[in-house]
């Protein structure tokens, strides 16, 4: 319910009907101030005014068939790519970079590089005496 400040005097209370109809036939508009329980201050139509304009119409968008993003994840040779970085941990590095390229594969690239270094690492300790 809507009460309105007509004329310097509130009146109401009005429904949502009533206040479009006055609004349609020009007896308020959007300097009409308008007030509702549990507001604090009185309020210009212009405001809600979206409410009393009546329907509006819209222009079709062209259709356009939506297609489903290709999630992210592990490339197919994943598996065997880990095995030779094992291996051979340049092939990881490489691997992993080129993965890191694609945004489908990122995640794996970046996996796949930290693999590659941790091996190495591993490898570099070991051969220097300093693992075991």
């Amino acid at each position: 319910m809507y009460y309105l400040m007509l004329e310097g005097t509130q009146s109401g209370p009005y429904s949502p009907g009533q206040v479009r109809e006055m609004w349609s036939n020009g007896s308020v508009n959007g300097e009409t101030l308008y007030w509702q329980e549990g507001y604090t201050e009185w309020l210009p139509l212009s405001t809600i005014a979206d409410e009393f304009e009546g329907e509006k119409t819209t222009v079709p968008v062209a259709w356009r068939p939506y297609t489903v993003p290709k999630q992210s994840g592990n490339p197919t040779n994943f598996v065997l790519i880990l095995i030779l970085t094992i291996l051979f941990p340049p092939i990881g590095i490489v691997a992993g970079i080129v993965w890191l390229c694609d945004p489908r594969t990122r995640s794996a690239g970046a996996a796949m590089l930290a693999i590659a270094v941790a091996i190495l690492f591993l490898a570099s300790m070991l051969f220097r005496g300093m693992l075991f």
